[in-house]
């Protein structure tokens, strides 16, 4: 049977095209199949806006995903592209911040450690039935500026739902393109789907009430504590009828198609982002001759014949050459190559009140990650500083009387929380054991918004 659509040619036993979806049996309902789509503009009949093949050859991501329950620790299912989920063990929400943060990582092969979501990517280039697991043909609904419809299965003539990429998650991945699959309920939140899902439970269920043994109709829409029409008394429902009626969200698998790379390209940083990374740079420049002009003069100062002569004249030998050289270094005012300067200083939940000074800076080469850990007079780290490539500049401070050992809890906050927030760690050109030295600064001025607590900084090191 030839479909009228794409022109390809399809066994008698089938009821949709293997090649663009459409049902062989049936009139046109005016969806383009790939018969529809020339190669370049647009789409006969579709007028202005109409669907465009993509330009570059797509990918796909398809995942099956679950996050922890930040409430209760219970795995609750990411079946979509959403900004919050719903713990069914609990009943409380859950928000995804780094939603788009796993997308890269599970696009790119990888799982981080101690992540509160865990992830399984497959190797299937199409979607995937929901019903029987036969892949879907998806290419004649790629499109440039996305369409939102229902895609039937081939095979068993299911629905599969496919919508653009929501507006929220392109600003996060610009090249994230169409989300195929996933949960119904998602596809009717983000494009406006609205999909038949089977049910188990098709009218209401009678049971008794424990106090009068009148008989009580649960309905799906009933409260969990429901009270009794006879004898008025709060009936909690057990959690076998409820699950009945409530079904565990279980995970289901999605896909999310993209162009090049998922993760954010240079090319694609907003402007702003440029500029203000520019500026950093160049105050980075200026405050690297400057170090170096005053270095310089210091240098200069310190080699004048008068007070060269004056060691020189102590007459002691190879020992006075050495005390001579000391004796320069504290003229000069030299610090050393670890250091730290200025407070930390914090208010309120989740810290505490507290004001740290840090006395000694080591470089997070130690530890395996680029940043800095700044020390009290004890030796205890008190304050991280991690310039992570994926989540960002991560700042960690100690919380007071945490410390179990040699082990200690740490409260991580990052930007978000902080109208000013001036990180800076870079490399010099010195090296001490095979560790780099670097130096910067740490300037914050936070708020937490859920416990009202402040953090406000103003350090300057040099750590080896």
């Amino acid at each position: 049977m030839k479909c009228s659509k794409c022109g390809r040619e399809n066994n008698e036993a089938y009821r949709f095209c293997l090649g663009c979806g459409g049902d062989l049996h049936e009139e046109d309902e005016g969806l383009p199949g790939l018969g529809d789509l020339p190669g370049t503009g647009e789409a006969p009949g579709m007028g202005d806006g109409a669907w465009r093949p993509l330009l570059e050859k797509p990918g796909f991501l398809t995942v099956t995903m679950s996050v922890r329950c930040e409430h209760c620790a219970q795995p609750v299912p990411v079946n979509g592209p959403v900004r919050r989920v719903h713990c069914a063990n609990c009943e409380e929400d859950t928000p995804l911040y780094r939603l788009h943060e796993e997308l890269v990582l599970a696009s790119e092969g990888y799982q981080t450690l101690g992540s509160p979501y865990t992830h399984q990517s497959y190797n299937e280039a199409e979607p995937q039935c929901p019903r029987c697991g036969e892949g879907v043909p998806v290419g004649g609904w790629l499109r440039k500026e996305g369409a939102s419809v229902t895609i039937p299965c081939p095979a068993c003539g299911a629905r599969l739902p496919t919508y653009p990429a929501p507006e929220w998650l392109k600003k996060k991945l610009p090249n994230a393109r169409q989300v195929f699959g996933g949960d119904p309920e998602v596809a009717r939140d983000e494009a406006g789907l609205d999909l038949q899902v089977e049910a188990d439970v098709a009218g209401p269920v009678v049971m008794s009430c424990p106090q009068c043994s009148g008989s009580l109709s649960i309905k799906p829409e009933t409260p969990r504590t429901m009270t009794c029409g006879f004898c008025g008394v709060s009936v909690f429902l057990p959690d076998a009828l409820w699950l009945r009626l409530h079904p565990a969200r279980k995970m289901r698998r999605w896909t999310l198609s993209f162009e090049r790379a998922l993760g954010q390209k240079p090319g694609d940083v907003d402007p702003s982002e440029l500029e203000r990374l520019r500026e950093k740079g160049e105050r980075s420049r200026e405050n690297r001759e400057a170090r170096l002009q005053a270095e310089a003069e210091a240098g200069a100062e310190a080699a004048k014949p008068g007070r060269a002569g004056l060691f020189l004249g102590l007459g002691l030998g190879a020992s006075g050459l050495i005390a001579a050289v000391v004796v320069v270094v504290m003229l000069v005012g030299g610090k050393g190559c670890s250091w730290s300067e200025g407070t930390l200083t914090t208010t309120g939940p989740p810290l505490g009140d507290l004001s740290i000074t840090p006395v000694k800076c080591k470089s997070g080469q130690r530890e395996g990650f680029h940043g800095v850990m700044l020390l009290d007079d004890q030796g205890k780290v008190v304050i991280r500083v991690v310039m992570d490539p994926v989540r960002g500049t991560l700042v960690g401070v100690q919380k007071k009387d945490s410390c179990r050992g040699s082990q200690c809890e740490y409260v991580m906050f990052d930007r978000r929380e902080c109208p000013r927030f001036d990180v800076a760690v870079e490399n010099t050109n010195t090296t001490v054991n095979d560790i780099r030295v670097v130096e910067g600064h740490l300037k914050l001025d936070c708020a937490f918004k859920d416990t009202g607590g402040t953090v406000k900084a103003d350090l300057k090191f040099k750590c080896d």
